[in-house]
C-alpha cells in the first residue's frame, strides 16, 4: 500500500494486490511501483487543488446571486451573459427585459439605457438613470459601469465569461434590513444585542427602542455600547448605515 495524501478527516492510499498463484512482486515490479508513486501523489494533490478552485468559483457565483440588488453582466455587444436572481425577478414581473440585450418595459427608458450601455462599452465612464417599475408604484435606479480587467477576472472565476460592462438595478423594495442571525454571525452580537441594534438603527430614539422591545432605556443604552464596540461604529447613524449595507445581501432562504 502506498500513501498518497492525508487530510484532517481522510487518507488517500493506493493498493496493488497480486493473486497467491502469482506470488509477491519481484524487485523489478517493486521498482516500477516506486517510480509510479510520485506521479500518483502529484495527481491526487492536483485533484485537491482543482476541487478547491471549483468550490471557490461556485462560492463567488453564489454571492453575486444572493445580492438584493439586480446584477446584469453584458458582453462586448451589449448581449446579456448573466443576470442574478433579483434581475430575473424583475424580468418576471415585466419591469426588465433581459433577452437578447437589457431593456425595460418603457420604450423611452429602454432607448436611454441602450445609449448608456453603448457609451460605456465605447470607453465612457458609465452613468445612472431611473426607471419606474411596471406597476408604477416604485422607482428603480440603474447604474451602468464598465469593467476593469481585474473585475473581468473575478467574474470569470464565477463562470461569467466575456464580460464587458455591468448594470446594477437598485430596487428599494428588495433591500431588507440585517437579520439578527447575520449580526450574530458577523459581529458576535448576542441575540438581545442584535435585536437592540436593529431597533436602534430604524431612526428612532433609545426611548422608542425601549418601548418597542419592552426594555428600560438604561438596558438599551448598555446593549448599544456593546453593539458599537463589537461593530466598530460610533453612533446610531453609523450603525444604521452598516445594517443597510448588510441588507443588500439576502439571508439564506429569503424569498426573492
Amino acid at each position: 500500500m502506498i500513501a498518497l495524501a492525508a487530510k484532517d478527516d481522510f487518507r488517500v492510499a493506493f493498493n496493488i494486490c497480486r493473486s497467491r498463484r502469482r506470488g509477491e512482486f519481484d524487485a523489478v515490479g517493486r521498482k516500477h511501483i516506486e517510480m509510479l508513486a510520485p506521479h500518483l501523489r502529484r495527481s491526487v494533490t492536483l485533484g485537491f487543488r482543482l476541487t478547491g478552485y471549483h468550490a471557490l468559483r461556485s462560492a463567488a457565483f453564489d454571492v453575486i446571486d444572493q445580492l438584493a440588488d439586480g446584477v446584469v453582466v453584458m458582453g462586448p455587444r451589449a448581449n446579456v451573459i448573466f443576470a442574478n436572481r433579483t434581475s430575473c425577478s424583475l424580468e418576471a414581473e415585466g419591469t426588465l427585459k433581459l433577452k437578447p440585450s437589457m431593456a425595460t418595459w418603457s420604450t423611452p427608458h429602454s432607448r436611454r439605457l441602450a445609449n448608456l450601455v453603448r457609451s460605456t462599452l465605447a470607453g465612457g465612464a458609465g452613468g445612472t438613470m431611473s426607471v419606474p417599475a411596471v406597476e408604477g408604484t416604485r422607482l428603480l435606479t440603474i447604474v451602468v459601469v464598465g469593467l476593469r480587467s481585474e473585475e473581468v477576472g473575478i467574474l470569470g472565476g464565477a463562470f461569467i465569461r466575456n464580460a464587458a460592462c455591468a448594470a446594477f438595478v437598485i430596487d428599494p423594495s428588495q433591500r431588507g434590513t440585517a437579520s439578527s442571525q447575520q449580526l450574530t454571525d458577523a459581529y458576535g452580537l448576542t441575540r438581545a444585542e442584535a435585536r437592540v441594534a436593529i431597533a436602534a438603527s430604524s431612526g428612532g430614539t433609545t426611548s422608542e427602542a425601549a418601548v418597542i422591545l419592552g426594555l428600560s432605556s438604561n438596558t438599551i443604552k448598555t446593549h448599544l455600547r456593546r453593539v458599537f464596540a463589537k461593530t466598530d461604529t460610533r453612533g446610531q447613524a453609523e450603525l444604521a448605515a452598516l445594517l443597510a449595507t448588510i441588507g443588500v445581501v439576502r439571508s439564506p432562504g429569503e424569498a426573492s
